[in-house]
C-alpha cells in the first residue's frame, strides 16, 4: 500500500538491503544497537503489548520538529518501510507466533510536532485505519 501524501517525498524500498525481501533490515533492532528514524530502512522495534495482545512496532524518532519538511519525508519513507514488512508477509515469517495479532505502529518522539506534523500524523491514522492498522504517538518527558 505504502503512505503517499503531499510535500512529502516517497522513495522506493526495493533493492536496498539484502537480508529481507521488504528492504527492512531488522537485525539492529534484534541486536539492540541504537536505532533512529533516520535509519529508513530498519524496523527500531517490535513487541507485544501485555494489556492487548497487539503487536507494537515503534519508531524511535530523536529529530526536531524544524517545519521544513524533511523530518516528515522520513517519517514517512520509515512508514512506508513498516507497512512493506506488514504487507509483504515478511513480518510473519520472522515472527510467526505474530499470526492474527492486531497491529500498532507507535511513533515515539522526543519533541512535539509541528501544526503541519499533527496534519501529517491524522492523515497517516487515518490511511492505516483503513487497514487496520493503528498509529500511536507518543512524546517523551523531558528528563528534570
Amino acid at each position: 500500500m505504502g503512505i503517499s501524501l503531499p510535500d512529502a517525498r516517497a522513495l522506493p524500498l526495493a533493492g536496498r538491503l539484502p537480508r529481507c525481501q521488504c528492504g527492512a533490515n531488522i537485525a539492529a533492532a534484534e541486536q539492540r544497537d541504537p536505532v533512529s528514524v533516520e535509519q529508513v530502512d530498519v524496523v527500531d522495534s517490535i513487541g507485544v503489548e501485555s494489556t492487548s495482545g497487539k503487536l507494537i512496532m515503534t519508531i524511535s524518532d530523536h529529530l526536531d520538529w524544524d517545519g521544513g519538511g524533511s523530518h516528515q519525508a522520513i517519517l514517512q519513507e520509515k512508514l512506508n518501510t513498516y507497512l512493506t514488512f506488514i504487507e509483504s508477509g515478511e513480518i510473519t515469517t520472522a515472527y510467526p507466533d505474530l499470526i492474527g495479532r492486531p497491529i500498532a505502529i507507535s511513533v515515539v518522539m522526543r519533541t512535539s510536532p509541528t501544526p503541519d506534523g499533527d496534519v501529517f500524523f491524522e492523515q497517516v491514522k487515518l490511511i492505516l485505519a483503513g487497514i487496520d492498522i493503528e498509529l500511536r504517538t507518543t512524546i517523551l518527558e523531558p528528563p528534570e
